[in-house]
């Protein structure tokens, strides 16, 4: 079911005259999957853009300029040690309805049903009021869809329909059940990335700028984000999310890795910015954690949109600028 392309893009788009470190244009081939997503109802298909993203090492927490990066206390030489693939986009509103059958107004009224603020909707705007849980049920049953073996399991079981009430917060029924979550290691399916991944692949990967764009694909972050200097005020048409993929990507084709929405990641929240331990391939897993990182930074944000910024929440809770993006093994 699933189509691979290869595609010629474009890794120099930076305006004349920024000041981006930008030099002659290059192109390079970047290998990209489209995994069909057929809504079970309309039929309709949907699909899902991958990028290839080749192992590599990188200096993770390192800032554009070389030095420590905001909400990092660390910097260190990472390796990831095989390749995967990760979203072009955030996931949309048309791609969790098309798996979750909920549209993005029935999970505002879910999450915050006194909130009725639109935050940005449509087919081509990505999801949010979704937490952590929300993600990997979201990432098992498009597995499912898609014929790869899941990658996370809950009491044993791993499809969601036999997992019960995703919890809202740690007093929730089901929470007690849902805490102890595993992850299938050998899965061929959808997660979340881990921090490392995430980072790597917001700094270009292996075809990442020396030295790393601050923010992901330049250093000026009006070119790449929607955040709080272009955003808009509240009650207008520019404030809130905005369609995915209208800012321009990263040295991998990557779209919005800084604002936009916040992007769940698979790791337990670290101390004082401090980065999961291993050189190799780190996470930092720990399934009775209450409080998942976030990255990328939002469309209301000033902080974290770069890329080695980072937030943490709790997992129970999403808000109006919680989304995420989906990566998967490489496996041929």
């Amino acid at each position: 079911m699933r189509t691979v392309f290869a595609i010629a893009a474009a890794l120099a788009l930076f305006l004349t005259g920024c000041d981006d470190g930008s030099t002659d244009d290059e192109t390079d081939i970047i290998d990209t999957v489209d995994d069909p997503i057929v809504d079970p109802l309309t039929g309709e298909v949907i699909f899902l853009h991958m990028v290839h993203v080749e192992k590599g090492s990188f200096m993770m927490g390192q800032n554009g300029d070389g030095t420590i990066g905001n909400n990092a206390s660390s910097v260190r030489e990472v390796t990831l040690t095989k390749d995967f693939y990760i979203g072009k986009y955030e996931v949309t509103q048309a791609q969790w309805k098309a798996v979750m059958g909920e549209t993005l107004e029935e999970r505002q009224l879910a999450a915050a049903p006194t909130q009725s603020t639109n935050y940005g909707r449509g087919d081509e705007y990505p999801m949010y009021y979704v937490n952590w849980y929300h993600t990997i049920v979201f990432c098992n049953k498009l597995s499912i869809m898609e014929g790869f073996t899941p990658a996370f399991s809950i009491d044993g079981k791993t499809d969601p329909a036999e997992w019960g009430e995703v919890p809202t917060s740690t007093t929730h029924a089901s929470y007690a059940t849902w805490k102890d979550v595993e992850i299938i290691a050998d899965s061929t399916g959808y997660r979340l990335p881990s921090e490392a991944q995430w980072e790597y692949a917001a700094k270009g990967g292996h075809l990442a700028s020396d030295p790393y764009y601050i923010f992901s694909g330049s250093n000026r972050i009006g070119i790449v984000a929607w955040n709080y200097w272009n955003n808009g005020t509240s009650g207008t048409e520019l404030f809130g999310a905005k369609q995915v993929g209208t800012k321009q990507a990263n040295e991998l084709g990557i779209h919005d890795m800084a604002g936009n929405v916040q992007e769940w990641c698979l790791d337990n929240m670290t101390n004082a910015g401090s980065l999961p331990v291993g050189d190799e391939d780190p996470l930092k897993w720990n399934a009775s954690g209450n409080d998942k990182q976030r990255r990328g930074g939002y469309w209301n944000d000033t902080g974290s949109c770069r890329s080695v910024g980072s937030s943490f929440a709790n997992l129970n809770v999403g808000v109006f600028f919680d989304g995420f993006r989906v990566v998967r093994p490489v496996t041929q």
